[in-house]
């Protein structure tokens, strides 16, 4: 007043507060957003005054409950790995700072985009073989290490053609199997189809050559002997029992040999053999020889057996009756 200035008040201190951050503005992915991918990453403006952020993700509109909740998160991304295919998502984001917490942003939803299925591949080729005719059985390949799935899904195979004048192709457990077509030769191939479980699939071939092997000469339906008398000759035919799947009949070398001296065999053109022993009696061999263009043999026993002819002091005559007449004079009745 007009007297002068009082003395002081007392003196009182106050603090300012931090400004309230802003509510973040949620930019990708875009609210509505149908193809978002299966990783991603969560992103929305920088909030003024903000210091760090709480991000959510659910399932629920309404956040029941939440796939994630992560606070105190400074930077405006967030890396989000291992959605599903076609589902959708809900997501929001507050900031925070040392005067609390800003109001939830705005809330996206997005839908992540149907799976895309990659087509199996082949890794491991089934590629070419040699196998020898009349291989049997060969297990070619475990289809497993032939085929792959991007996806690490399992496959289905298929043989889904395959040439029945050589072989016999079939799965067992996933491996490819070979099977003989008997004496068959020459080139062919087989196709293996593998599906994924969407049905996708892709084929592989396996080309085979089957290289012929000489086979040996058959000796079929002859018997294990032959009685005869050494009075009379014995004939056979070699003609129907002698095979070879490869070469003619008039291209085989075969011999007839026995190991006695004394019995006589002879072989016409037309694969007849005589066999005859005047001079012996008892048991030999007859060896059956064939050789075919290839250098492949085939053997076959028959054992001879040479029996001695019976004579007929008769001239060979066989009576035809017989008489009894009494005997003169009887001892036992002498009268």
């Amino acid at each position: 007043n007009s007297s002068g200035f009082s003395g002081w008040s007392p003196t009182f201190s106050f603090t300012t507060r931090v400004p309230d951050s802003e509510v973040p503005v949620l930019s990708s992915p875009a609210d509505q957003e149908t193809e978002a991918d299966t990783s991603l990453t969560l992103e929305w403006n920088t909030a003024e005054n903000a210091d760090s952020y709480h991000i959510q993700l659910s399932l629920q509109s309404d956040f029941s409950s939440f796939l994630i909740d992560s606070s105190s998160h400074s930077q405006i991304t967030f890396d989000v790995d291992g959605l599903a295919h076609l589902t959708t998502y809900y997501w929001r984001v507050r900031s925070t700072n040392a005067s609390g917490e800003s109001s939830w942003s705005q809330i996206f939803e997005f839908q992540t985009k149907e799976k895309e299925n990659r087509l199996p591949v082949v890794t491991n080729s089934l590629g070419e073989r040699t196998l020898d005719e009349d291989f049997n059985s060969f297990d070619v390949a475990v289809l497993d290490t032939v085929f792959t799935d991007p996806e690490g899904e399992s496959l289905n195979f298929e043989i889904t053609k395959y040439d029945t004048t050589l072989f016999t192709p079939s799965l067992s457990a996933d491996t490819l199997k070979l099977t003989s077509v008997s004496n068959a030769f020459g080139s062919g191939s087989v196709t293996v189809k593998a599906t994924d479980n969407e049905g996708a699939d892709i084929l592989d071939v396996l080309n085979i050559t089957v290289a012929p092997v000489n086979d040996t000469p058959q000796i079929n339906n002859i018997p294990d002997s032959l009685r005869f008398n050494n009075d009379e000759d014995i004939t056979f035919t070699l003609d129907t029992s002698i095979v070879d799947v490869e070469d003619l009949k008039e291209d085989l070398q075969v011999e007839v040999t026995a190991d006695e001296d004394d019995i006589d065999v002879s072989l016409d053109e037309d694969l007849l053999v005589t066999v005859s022993a005047p001079d012996f009696v008892g048991e030999g061999t007859l060896t059956i020889t064939v050789t075919d263009g290839g250098g492949a043999v085939a053997e076959a026993f028959i054992t001879i057996i040479v029996e001695t002819s019976v004579s007929n002091e008769l001239n060979n005559e066989i009576p035809v009756e017989f008489a009894l007449g009494q005997n003169y004079p009887n001892p036992f009745n002498p009268s």
